[in-house]
């Protein structure tokens, strides 16, 4: 009889450690399960992809689905954190459409003002070009020749 209670008492004893094995782990899976949740939620609220146009939101969208992927294989929560913040880094790195609207407007600004400019610059040296011709021109005729270089009877006999 003493040998049934002691076979009976290890069989409750290798039941109980079965139990609390098992139950730890169903506990701490539950909260890997909870923590990678609320890291995915936490991956997506850091973005709102309707601040950008849509090839960025395409690059934006692979950054968020491969991160998942990461989270979602991770096993602790420092890991987790770590994941979103290099996330929000690389995502950082991707411009708005407002930020791509300044630059294209300021590129075409500039783009204006150099037209501008260069167009200034060719007005005034077809303004140097036709007064350097005009004085040219002047001193041809105070001096005897005309447009073809030639002087005096020269000229007469040329026309």
């Amino acid at each position: 009889m003493n040998k049934k209670k002691i076979v009976i008492g290890v069989i409750i004893a290798v039941v109980i450690i079965a139990l609390c094995v098992g139950g730890m782990f169903i506990y701490r899976q539950n909260k890997l399960d909870t923590m990678r949740e609320d890291g995915v939620k936490a991956l997506n609220g850091i973005v709102n992809l309707d601040d950008y146009r849509e090839d960025q939101q395409t690059e934006i969208q692979k950054i968020l689905d491969d991160e998942t992927k990461n989270i979602n294989k991770s096993e602790e929560q420092s890991e987790i954190d770590s994941i979103i913040e290099a996330a929000k880094e690389e995502i950082a790195q991707i411009k708005t459409d407002e930020q791509l609207d300044k630059e294209e407007a300021e590129a075409k600004k500039k783009a204006e003002e150099e037209a501008a400019k260069k167009a200034a610059e060719e007005e005034a040296a077809a303004a140097a070009a036709q007064q350097s011709y005009s004085s040219g021109t002047s001193n041809s005729s105070s001096n005897g020749s005309d447009s073809e270089g030639c002087v005096g009877d020269d000229a007469a006999n040329f026309y």
